[in-house]
């Protein structure tokens, strides 16, 4: 079996930096042909997984000073394993099951990733998208595996770096990641960068051998968050009937308008900028960007219970 992993970045009106991309192991270990990327876990820092102490203590005698190119001293480069976590949940029966998934407790980041999973009753596939992504997608074909995420950035927050971290699965179940590269760019200057993490591998079975392939991919995309939401609740001669405010992070999970109200104007206040969206009987929900910390934002769903005129 053999294998190859690519780091691809697209980038559409904007200037993208690139750090070494570091496939990173433990001294005397090595990326098996077994172990799949499954996986990206975003940071805004990039991860130093170099042990420099180790290499200092085997190369103390023969150390000059200068720089150390990491490229050539692999058996130094690090892993960090992911924590198994289990949450019991009951199914509609009430028989108790337990969702799985794997958590890098000691970073601090975001993880999109596809799991090899197994249990009592089998092999399965789990995905995972942790804070922040929106308009996740995953599709299983028959020679690849597509997981794609969005992570949403307030426009004029700076400065943006993510570093996309590579994330492998063992044949044994173990998840770990590497560090990986970063994508950069100015807030203020919006558009829309995509990194995707890729490998392509040959399998071999009973004498035939064909290629598949994973694809991790995640788009940074910028928005203006909102501040407040007011609901304006319309009737059929187009008069207002009732409103109400909420500051963008109290919104409501649902929203009842009265049973005269025919539609609904919702009005995003951002800064100075009001847009407005209208939301209609046949429609079952509207959504808001909302601030999810002071850079990252999050698409906020509210769903409308329409009522029936009195």
């Amino acid at each position: 079996m053999s294998k190859r992993i690519v780091a691809l970045f697209l980038v559409m009106g904007l200037t993208i930096c690139l750090c070494g991309c570091q496939l990173a192991k433990p001294e005397g270990e090595t990326l098996s042909s077994s172990d799949r990327l499954v996986g990206v876990f975003v940071t805004r820092e990039h991860l130093d997984l170099f042990d420099m102490e180790g290499y200092l203590q085997d190369h103390i005698g023969s150390f000059s000073g200068g720089e150390i190119t990491i490229d050539s001293a692999p058996e130094y480069r690090q892993r960090v394993y992911a924590t198994l976590v289990k949450e019991p949940f009951q199914d509609s029966a009430g028989q108790q099951h337990f969702h799985c998934n794997y958590e890098f407790p000691e970073l601090d980041g975001t993880i999109l990733a596809v799991y090899q999973m197994g249990d009592g009753e089998g092999a399965y596939r789990s995905s995972d998208a942790g804070e922040g992504f929106c308009n996740v997608s995953v599709q299983f074909l028959e020679t690849e595996n597509v997981i794609c995420g969005t992570l949403w950035q307030a426009l004029g927050s700076g400065e943006v770096c993510y570093y996309l971290n590579p994330v492998f699965q063992t044949s044994d179940g173990q998840v770990y990641l590497t560090a990986g590269s970063g994508i950069q760019t100015n807030s203020d200057l919006g558009g829309r960068m995509t990194g995707t993490l890729s490998e392509t591998y040959t399998v071999t079975e009973n004498g035939q051998t064909r290629e598949e392939s994973f694809r991790a991919e995640v788009t940074v995309d910028f928005v203006r968050p909102a501040d407040r939401v007011t609901i304006l609740q319309m009737n059929e001669a187009h008069q207002e009937i009732g409103r109400d405010v909420f500051p963008a992070e109290n919104l409501p999970e649902q929203y009842t308008p009265a049973g005269e109200a025919a539609y609904l104007l919702v009005e995003v206040c951002s800064g100075t900028e009001i847009l407005r969206q209208l939301c209609q009987p046949e429609d079952d929900r509207f959504s808001v960007f909302v601030p999810l910390d002071a850079r990252l934002c999050t698409e906020h769903f509210t769903a409308v219970n329409w009522q029936d005129p009195a």
